[in-house]
């Protein structure tokens, strides 16, 4: 791939991007949201599974 086909695959997708309206954006910040919180949950679940069955066998 050249750079000058490069540049204007880069320069057609700018040109296609627009930004996200408010009930959009709201919406993409809410999913990341609970992402977030869904990993924190499952890792801190796991941290905690692993405290307790080390606690016991030690």
């Amino acid at each position: 791939m050249s750079v000058k086909s490069r540049l204007k695959e880069v320069r057609d997708v700018i040109i296609l991007a627009r930004k996200p309206d408010g009930k959009e954006f709201s919406f993409s910040l809410k999913i990341s949201i609970i992402g977030i919180l869904l990993v924190g949950l499952i890792a801190f679940t796991i941290q905690l599974l692993m405290t307790t069955l080390l606690s016991l066998a030690g």
